[in-house]
């Protein structure tokens, strides 16, 4: 049991625990950050809401709070619903009445606008209503439809289409009409008795409003949100160009040192000129990229040129005009000193 193998196992067994425990601790460790960033993010949002948010509403139970969740019953719920796909259908179809027609009915009455949406409700109760109910299960297929369209369509026609209407599907005819078909069904599931599907009908209608409300609220501000966006990408592609070049400047720098050859007395020779620099570093970054594969740098040969001329005037005029003091510096492998002043 005390053999050298067996110590030599026991010991290897204890050294690779110390190992799995150490790394799980790291894990650990990184848990704790990340979830003392998420409760830091939950305590101000709250914090915002208790401070800003709730005071704009001193009255709770006119609003969707906890206050009003007992009055919400099926009943409650199932109008509240039907007002707002009643609201939505009268607004998307009189946005679409051609301009002549919407004339000639304001100009038969006083009260034209009025008559308009009198005669909007009209055709919704008489017709529409009706005409889905005729069709069997008009929720069912409709929000079937519309999943069928979001899940199934051809990305650059769903682009092409939402930038010349500003709509998406959930905004769509059928997408208004699904949402009418499945508070049908929702009632008619009621009235049998069926409480569950009545429920179950109900929830899809309101995530189908739901998606219509998200849908209209970013599509009113599209072309807001496309200018601005257009507008920060650039930014960021610029500031990334930027960093490329500003970490190539910095290799160069760096190299402008380190590749002169040193001379019998162990000290490196200035280059015998800019260009001379230039090429030798061009070549040698060249090389560094397509070896190690970076994509981090980027950098014209004018860039480095001008590097090496500004670093060769510096060291010109330190050797025209030595002086004596303390500066903050880098010392490379080789003994090289580069000045934090060449930066």
């Amino acid at each position: 049991m005390d053999s050298p193998e067996n110590q030599k196992m026991i010991q290897d067994m204890l050294v690779e625990l110390v190992r799995q425990y150490r790394i799980s601790q790291e894990r650990m460790d990184r848990g704790f950050d990340i979830w003392e960033s998420q409760k830091k993010d939950i305590d101000e949002l709250f914090k915002v809401m208790r401070e800003v948010v709730l005071p704009e509403y001193p009255d709770l139970s006119i609003t969707i709070h906890k206050e009003t969740r007992p009055i919400r019953t099926y009943e409650y719920e199932l109008n509240r619903l039907w007002n707002w796909a009643i609201n939505i259908f009268e607004r998307y179809f009189e946005a679409r009445i051609p301009p002549v027609l919407k004339i000639v009915i304001e100009d038969g009455n006083q009260n034209g606008e009025s008559k308009l949406k009198e005669l909007l409700s009209i055709i919704f109760r008489k017709l529409f209503i009706p005409a889905l109910i005729a069709q069997g299960n008009p929720g069912d297929d409709l929000f079937l439809f519309v999943r069928h369209a979001m899940t199934n369509s051809d990305e650059k026609q769903i682009a092409k289409i939402i930038s010349q209407t500003l709509d998406t599907p959930h905004q769509t005819p059928a997408a208004i009409f699904g949402i009418c078909g499945l508070l049908i069904q929702s009632q008619q599931a009621s009235e049998n008795g069926l409480m569950t599907e009545a429920y179950s009908y109900l929830l899809d209608a309101n995530f189908m409003l739901g998606m219509y409300q998200s849908s209209e609220y970013i599509m009113e501000r599209f072309d807001e949100v496309s200018t601005q966006r257009k507008s920060q990408l650039h930014l960021k592609k610029r500031h990334a160009s930027d960093n490329a070049v500003n970490l190539g400047k910095a290799r160069v720098r760096e190299l402008f040192f380190s590749l002169r050859e040193k001379g019998p007395d162990g000290v490196r020779p200035l280059w015998k000129s800019a260009n001379k620099a230039m090429t030798t570093i061009s070549k040698t970054l060249a090389r560094e990229i397509h070896e190690n594969k970076r994509t981090d740098i980027k950098i014209s040969d004018t860039t480095i040129l001008d590097v090496c001329r500004e670093l060769q005037n510096k060291e010109k005029d330190r050797k025209e005009n030595p002086d004596f003091g303390i500066f903050q510096g880098y010392r490379l492998k080789d003994g090289t000193i580069i000045r934090e002043d060449d930066n």
